[in-house]
């Protein structure tokens, strides 16, 4: 070989025990050893159960991550409201076929009345308890898509004649859910764990706990985090949500307080 002539330099080593990257990299090529075969089985297999099919992302996470894979995933999820109007958070998010039609509530249609219709009312209702508020014309930095399914009770109901006490709308909060810490200080508290207050009691009072996650307000911080998108604009609730898996946290610690 010619010394004008560039040599080719791998990335691996003979030297035992040096943590290498086991690949060479050669334009959008990735020529590999027999020896690293089973390594690039493996990574395939990742690639296929995350769902990344982008070559960028592909290339990704052989350079900058030496082939974990789940740290792409993990650093998908910035979730910004511009990354969920395309159909990727769709394919990310929603796998089967049931979360696909349930993405968004303009999807659900059938006979005269739709459930479009019976979910602005639900969603307007909402409004007026002072539950949840339009957030329009203000930009966002999260926002979560809105889920519509009929309560368990009403589930055989036709959906063309559901109305807006039979069904749920709520946040589809997974990707945010990857990013709450939970704080759970303790336990919601059972009948056993008071009853014995109750001794020589002449007076008690009613707690009505229906929807208990409305009865506490949401921190000014909080409602950016827990805005949602409607056919009609967002809404920024101004109550404790359903869904988050730091919620029940909040919830049991009042609840332990009260009793």
């Amino acid at each position: 070989m010619d010394r004008g002539e560039p040599q080719q330099t791998t990335g691996i080593t003979e030297t035992r025990n040096l943590r290498s990257k086991p690949f060479i990299q050669s334009d959008d090529q990735i020529s590999t050893g027999k020896h690293w075969e089973d390594w690039m089985e493996s990574m395939e297999r990742e690639l296929r159960y995350f769902r990344i099919t982008d070559p960028a992302d592909k290339k990704d996470a052989l350079i900058i991550y030496g082939g974990k894979v789940s740290k792409i995933q993990s650093n998908r999820s910035s979730y910004r409201s511009q990354d969920f109007k395309n159909d990727r958070f769709k394919q990310n998010v929603c796998r089967t076929e049931q979360e696909k039609q349930q993405y968004r509530a303009s999807n659900f249609r059938r006979g005269g009345r739709s459930v479009k219709k019976t979910t602005e009312d639900k969603i307007e209702t909402d409004s007026n308890k002072d539950i949840s508020d339009y957030e329009l014309g203000t930009p966002v930095q999260w926002c979560s898509p809105l889920v519509v399914i009929p309560k368990p009770k009403f589930s055989k109901i036709p959906q063309d004649q559901l109305e807006s006490h039979m069904i749920r709308a709520c946040d589809d909060l997974r990707i945010p859910n990857k990013r709450f810490d939970r704080n759970r200080i303790t336990q919601s508290p059972v009948v056993k764990d008071f009853a014995y207050k109750f001794h020589n009691s002449r007076v008690f009072s009613k707690m009505d706990l229906r929807q208990g996650y409305h009865k506490f307000m949401l921190h000014p911080e909080s409602r950016s985090i827990a805005t949602f998108s409607t056919p009609w604009g967002n809404m920024r609730p101004r109550r404790l949500i359903f869904g988050a898996k730091c919620s029940q946290d909040g919830f049991d610690e009042q609840m332990y307080k009260i009793f």
